[in-house]
């Protein structure tokens, strides 16, 4: 049997300097059952952008998660996951307004007041401060001969920053010792690609995020035109549910004859 907890019991689970919650446990607080978060968020994926209601974590991103939250009791992630979503405060919004139940606005509000208030204490960091990694850039320009702009274009895509001033104490003390590792390195450094989307409201940007690897930007008739073209078949749950199988192989002929003769 499954504990209730409270959103104002609950210490706050930080990633990327902001609260977050696991699936399960929003589930548990909002009353309902993980896979039924899971299917909201599948059914409506196109409400939902990385970065700004959820972080996925994969990889080694996510061994590290999984390593700081065992100590943590109401946070149980089992051991052979291999992809982890964390809610933020507009992903668990979103679906407090899916669920419509009494219960998931009644802990929504809760969490904005309680849980997603928290945030951890960030010491900006001062032009005295940043002496150290100008100085190492500097390094890196005269002994690896790169241009200015691609050495802090390697700091911005790692640490997914615009300008250094945005790196905390820690990341800062962490692009110095990056960049003393490509020092030591006798390769030349690669320069990396990559885009940032950027949201700008009344002349002034008011997001910039990193888009990440296999990210891919386009609307729903664009995805929905290039997966037919590839051969699959897009439809809908609710038509799926009233279609019978004749029907659908109907679909799948059409599907396969419109790919053959795009083909020419």
């Amino acid at each position: 049997m499954t504990t209730q907890v409270s959103a104002a019991a609950i210490s706050p689970i930080i990633h990327n300097q902001l609260p977050v919650l696991t699936t399960e446990l929003l589930a548990n607080l909002y009353g309902t059952e993980p896979d039924y978060i899971r299917k909201n968020h599948n059914r409506n994926s196109e409400r939902f952008v990385v970065g700004k209601h959820y972080f996925l974590l994969e990889g080694e991103e996510l061994r590290e998660f999984k390593h700081s939250m065992s100590l943590r009791p109401p946070v149980k992630i089992a051991r052979n996951v291999r992809s982890l979503i964390l809610w933020t405060e507009r992903g668990a919004a979103r679906h407090a307004k899916m669920l419509e139940t009494e219960q998931a606005w009644e802990v929504f509000e809760k969490l904005e007041d309680c849980y997603f208030s928290q945030r951890p204490e960030r010491r900006s960091t001062t032009t005295d401060d940043r002496t150290p990694l100008r100085d190492a850039v500097n390094m890196l320009v005269g002994k690896k001969g790169m241009m200015y702009p691609d050495a802090y274009t390697m700091i911005h895509q790692r640490f997914a920053v615009s300008h250094i001033e945005q790196l905390s104490q820690a990341q800062m003390l962490e692009a110095i010792e990056y960049i003393h590792c490509l020092l030591l390195d006798e390769k030349q450094p690669t320069i990396p690609d990559f885009s940032f989307i950027t949201t700008i409201k009344n002349g002034k940007v008011t997001r910039m995020r990193h888009v990440a690897k296999g990210e891919h930007l386009m609307t729903f008739d664009a995805f929905k035109e290039i997966a037919e073209r590839a051969g699959y078949l897009v439809i809908h749950s609710d038509n799926l549910r009233s279609m019978t199988l004749d029907k659908l192989m109907l679909m799948g002929e059409k599907s396969a004859v419109s790919v053959a003769d795009s083909a020419f």
